[in-house]
C-alpha cells in the first residue's frame, strides 16, 4: 500500500501527467468549437460524427487517467487514436491539405512529443510525420477522394477558426510547461540551499553569500558582521528525550533565529547544533543588540530544559577585523568558545 501511494504521488508530480489530463479536457473544448465550425461551414455529417467521437473518447480517457494504474493505458490509447485513426481518417474526410488538418497534425506531433514518458513512445510523433507525408502524396494520386469546400469563404472561415485554436493550444502548452519549469527550478534551488530540518539556509549557501557580501563590504566600506551560535548541552536533550525531541528543538531554534533577525540577514545552520547569521551593513556594536535579543529568547525557551542545562553561546566578528570571509568565521568561532567557557556548567539565564 505504501509503495502504491509513493508511486501515485510520483506520477501526480510528473508535469506530463498534469499536461495529459489538461490536454484531454482542452481537446474536448476544442472539438466542441470545431464541431460548431463544421456546422457553420456545412461540412459532411462524417466530420460531425468524428468530433463527437473524439469528445467521448477524450472524456473516457480522462476518467481512466484518474487511476494512476490506468494512466499509461490512457496515454497510449491517445497516441493510437491520434496517430493511426484521427490523422488518416480526418485527412481523408476533409479537403486534405486545403483544410485545417495540417495545423492539427503539427499540433498532434507537438503534443505527443511533450507527453512521451518512455523513449519508445517517441515513435508515435515520428509515425505521424511519416503518415502526413504519405497522405500528401496520396492527395496528388487520388484528388477525387477529398471533399472540397463549397466556397472560398467557407474555407477561410474554417482555416481561421482552426488555425487560431491550434495556435492558442500550442501557446497554452508552452506557457504551462515553462511556468512548471520555473516552479521546479525555484523549488530545486530552494531545496539545494536550505537545511531540511530547520528551514534555514545551509552551509553551501552561507559560504557563497558570505564571499559575495565580504567582497561588497571591502568595496563599499560597509561592515559585515557574523554571529556564530552554538547550543550548549544539546546532546543531553537527545540522550534524555530522544532524537525526535532533539529535532523539534532544532526546528524551534531555527524559528527563534528567524524571528530575531531582519529580512535581509542570512540565517544558516552549518552543522548539528551550530548556526550562523550574516548581518550586511552592520557593525559589531550594532549586532550586539541582536545577540541580546537572541540570548533572551533562547533563555526563555530553554527553561523547559533546565535539568539538561541547555543554553546557547555566541561569537561575533566583523569585516573591520578580517579581510577574508573564512577568517571572519574563524574569528567569530574563537569568540564563541570564549563565551562557551564562561557559560560552561551554568543553566540558561
Amino acid at each position: 500500500m505504501k509503495e502504491d501511494n509513493i508511486r501515485q504521488k510520483s506520477i501526480e508530480r510528473d508535469i506530463r501527467y498534469t499536461l495529459f489530463r489538461m490536454s484531454l479536457l482542452g481537446m474536448c473544448l476544442i472539438s466542441l468549437v470545431i464541431l460548431l465550425s463544421y456546422l457553420i461551414t456545412k461540412r459532411p455529417l462524417v466530420n460531425t460524427i468524428t468530433m463527437v467521437t473524439i469528445i467521448l473518447l477524450c472524456l473516457i480517457m480522462y476518467r481512466f487517467s484518474c487511476n494512476p494504474d490506468r494512466y499509461a493505458f490512457s496515454r497510449i490509447s491517445l497516441y493510437v487514436l491520434f496517430t493511426f485513426i484521427y490523422v488518416p481518417f480526418g485527412f481523408f474526410t476533409s479537403p486534405g491539405s486545403n483544410s485545417s488538418m495540417p495545423y492539427y497534425i503539427l499540433f498532434i506531433i507537438f503534443l505527443e512529443t511533450f507527453l512521451a514518458v518512455n523513449p519508445w513512445e517517441y515513435l508515435f510523433p515520428l509515425s505521424v510525420m511519416i503518415i502526413q507525408i504519405v497522405l500528401l502524396r496520396l492527395e496528388l494520386a487520388l484528388p477525387g477522394s477529398f471533399e472540397p469546400f463549397e466556397s472560398a469563404e467557407q474555407r477561410m472561415i474554417d482555416l481561421s477558426i482552426n488555425y487560431t485554436i491550434a495556435a492558442l493550444f500550442i501557446v497554452g502548452i508552452i506557457v504551462f510547461v515553462m511556468r512548471k519549469y520555473d516552479e521546479y527550478s525555484t523549488n530545486l534551488h530552494r531545496v539545494s540551499v536550505t537545511d531540511k530540518l530547520t528551514g534555514l539556509y545551509n552551509r553551501l549557501y552561507l559560504e557563497e553569500w558570505g564571499e559575495a557580501e565580504m567582497s561588497r563590504s571591502l568595496r563599499t566600506g560597509e561592515p559585515l558582521t557574523v554571529i556564530f551560535i552554538d547550543l550548549n548541552n544539546f546532546k543531553r536533550i537527545n540522550d534524555t528525550f530522544g532524537h525526535h525531541e532533539g529535532d523539534r528543538v532544532l526546528k524551534d531554534i531555527g524559528g527563534i533565529i528567524r524571528r530575531c533577525s531582519r529580512n535581509y540577514d542570512v540565517c544558516a545552520r552549518i552543522g548539528g547544533d551550530e548556526f550562523i547569521i550574516l548581518l550586511p551593513a552592520t557593525s559589531r556594536e550594532a549586532a550586539q543588540a541582536q545577540v541580546s535579543r537572541l540570548d533572551g529568547a533562547f533563555a526563555e525557551y530553554s527553561h523547559k530544559y533546565r535539568e539538561q542545562r541547555f543554553s546557547a553561546s555566541f561569537g561575533l566578528a566583523d569585516s573591520r577585523e578580517e579581510k577574508a570571509f573564512s577568517s571572519l568565521l574563524k574569528k567569530a568561532d574563537q569568540r564563541l568558545y570564549i563565551d562557551k567557557e564562561e557559560r560552561k556548567g551554568t543553566p540558561a539565564r
